[in-house]
């Protein structure tokens, strides 16, 4: 799956002034940041299902033929994870020919990972390497997905914002509060929802000449959570929508990361590549 940003939607309506914004009494960036994170620290595990359908954007060639929008495979991900025991498992499928074809399988755990891809797979000793192309969803909407990448969890990605310098905040008229300015060549503008738990609704990030990446997302509580529904993602050359089927919230999920019933869920045969424990010379 390609890599992708996201995207912002400026709330339309009016604007309320300096002066009724300053009645407001909002909260400063890094306070604001670190609430959101908050909110979702309950979330001990999770199993959630994420459906990503992308089309490309009409193209120019330089002999000035339009090459039309194409559709790519939908995308499909399934996710469990375990925030208190560090683990996770991610199996990325494609609808192809009517059906979802397991694509690429990753498992994380201290005692052990397992790779797949086209079919074949293996489990070995623990690694700690990052999962390719996967971000943490409880982190979606505050960053652009460049720094989500990077493999870092939504207590991570708070820290990191909360070092920045204080943004200018301002309510908007359906009560969101807009943080960030923009200078006309780089923005980074974010939308959080007060009376949701502080989560991100937009987010609007520009740099330079690299474009402008737009996403708008629609909330869901679930467990008490407030959490990503879906979400609308733009980047110059892509479009992307975004579907979050949250299956389970703090349930046991034991089962996702026993290797005996990973092989049967999904049609395995894993090569185990661990080494056979040592013997010492009194045995």
């Amino acid at each position: 799956m390609n890599r992708f940003c996201f995207w912002v939607f400026i709330a339309v309506g009016p604007v309320l002034s300096p002066k009724a914004v300053l009645a407001q009494d909002t909260l400063p960036f890094k306070d604001a940041i670190r609430n959101f994170a908050e909110s979702r620290e309950g979330i001990e595990n999770y199993e959630l299902t994420l459906t990503i359908n992308e089309r490309g954007r009409p193209s120019r060639a330089t002999n000035g033929v339009v090459n039309p929008a194409v559709d790519e495979p939908v995308v499909t991900l399934e996710i469990a994870a375990d925030q208190t025991a560090n683990r996770r498992l991610v199996a990325e499928y494609q609808l192809q020919d009517g059906a979802n074809q397991l694509q690429r399988l990753q498992v994380r755990t201290p005692q052990f990972s397992i790779l797949v891809q086209n079919a074949k797979g293996s489990i070995s000793h623990p690694s700690n390497r990052r999962m390719d192309g996967h971000f943490d969803p409880l982190a979606f909407g505050i960053a652009p997905l460049g720094d989500m990448h990077r493999g870092s969890s939504l207590h991570k990605i708070a820290e990191f914002y909360m070092e920045w310098p204080s943004l200018e905040s301002r309510v908007m008229a359906d009560k969101t509060v807009r943080y960030g300015e923009d200078d006309g060549q780089s923005s980074y503008l974010l939308f959080l929802d007060p009376e949701r738990g502080y989560s991100p609704v937009r987010l609007r990030d520009r740099t330079g000449n690299k474009g402008t990446f737009n996403v708008s997302l629609k909330l869901i509580s679930k467990n008490g959570f407030w959490l990503p529904l879906s979400a609308v993602v733009e980047e110059p050359e892509r479009t992307r929508t975004l579907q979050f089927d949250w299956r389970s919230i703090n349930s046991d999920i034991d089962d996702r990361f026993d290797p005996q019933k990973i092989e049967s869920k999904y049609g395995l045969n894993l090569r185990d590549k661990r080494l056979p424990a040592t013997i010492t010379e009194s045995e």
